[in-house]
C-alpha cells in the first residue's frame, strides 16, 4: 500500500513539473509571438496607402469633366471638391492614408502656377521684365515669374526661396500675408540661378495636407529634390506638415 502511495506521489510531482515546463514554453512561445502579432496588424494598417500624385491627377480630371473650360493642372474650386468626394470615397472603402509629394517649383510650373523661362527667351521675347533683370547673368540663366490670380502659397514660398527682382509697377498681392518682412508681390520674376526648377523645393501644398487631414486620413509624406545636407533639414522640411496644414 505505502509502495502505492509513493508511486502515486512521484506521479504528482512529475505532472506538476511537466505542467511548469508546458506552462514555461507557452509564456516563452507569447512573449515572442505577441510582438510579431502586434508588428503584423501594425503592417496591415499602414499598407492601405495610397499615391497622392495618381489621386490628385485623378480629381483634375473630374474637376474638368465639371467644368471643360478650365486650365487643366490648376487648383480650383472644381478640383478640391472632385478631391474631397474622393477622399470621402476611400476612407469608405478602408484606405488610410494617402501619399502627399513635397512641390518643386517644375510642379508649380507645369500646374500653371509659374512659367520659367531662360534669360535670353525673355529677351528674344521683348518682354519688359528682361530690362530689370540684374546685369551680366548669363543667357541660359532660368528665371521664375508669377502673377496676380496664381495660387498665393506658391508665391510666398518662392518669395522665401529664391532672390527676387522687383518689376515695373507692382503692387502688393492682395489677400497675401507678407513673408519674412516682404510684402509679396502682384507679379514679379526670381532667379533661379545655377538650380533647375526640378531641385527647387517648395515643400507640400496646405491645401493638399488639409484635404487629407479633414477626410479623416493620414498624411504619409514623400520628400523630393535633395536639400538634406545640413543638421535639421529633415526636420524643417517635414515640421511644415504640422504647421497650420503645410509650411
Amino acid at each position: 500500500m505505502s509502495t502505492g502511495r509513493r508511486g502515486y506521489g512521484q506521479s504528482r510531482k512529475l505532472l506538476a513539473a511537466f505542467l511548469a515546463l508546458l506552462l514555461a514554453a507557452l509564456a516563452a512561445s507569447g512573449a515572442v509571438l505577441w510582438p510579431r502579432h502586434v508588428a503584423e496588424e501594425a503592417a496591415v494598417r499602414v499598407a492601405v496607402v495610397v499615391d497622392g500624385a495618381e489621386l490628385f491627377g485623378l480629381a483634375e480630371a473630374l474637376a474638368r469633366e465639371t467644368d471643360p473650360g478650365a486650365a487643366p493642372h490648376r487648383r480650383d474650386a472644381a478640383f478640391w471638391e472632385a478631391l474631397r468626394r474622393l477622399l470621402v470615397q476611400l476612407r469608405e472603402a478602408g484606405v488610410t492614408g494617402v501619399g502627399v509629394y513635397e512641390w518643386t517649383l517644375e510642379d508649380a510650373a507645369q500646374r500653371g502656377e509659374v512659367f520659367v523661362l531662360s534669360r535670353a527667351s525673355l529677351e528674344a521675347m521683348g518682354s519688359p521684365i528682361a530690362a530689370h533683370l540684374p546685369p551680366g547673368g548669363a543667357p541660359g540663366e532660368l528665371v521664375a515669374g508669377w502673377t496676380e490670380g496664381r495660387d498665393p502659397w506658391v508665391v510666398r514660398r518662392l518669395n522665401e526661396t529664391l532672390p527676387y527682382v522687383a518689376t515695373p509697377a507692382v503692387q502688393p498681392a492682395s489677400g497675401v500675408e507678407p513673408s519674412e518682412g516682404r510684402p509679396l508681390p502682384a507679379a514679379g520674376v526670381w532667379l533661379l540661378g545655377r538650380s533647375s526648377p526640378g531641385e527647387i523645393v517648395l515643400g507640400f501644398h496646405p491645401g493638399e495636407v488639409r484635404a487629407v487631414h479633414d477626410a479623416g486620413l493620414a498624411v504619409f509624406p514623400r520628400l523630393r529634390g535633395g536639400g538634406l545636407a545640413a543638421p535639421g533639414d529633415l526636420g524643417r522640411r517635414l515640421g511644415g506638415l504640422f504647421q497650420g496644414g503645410a509650411g
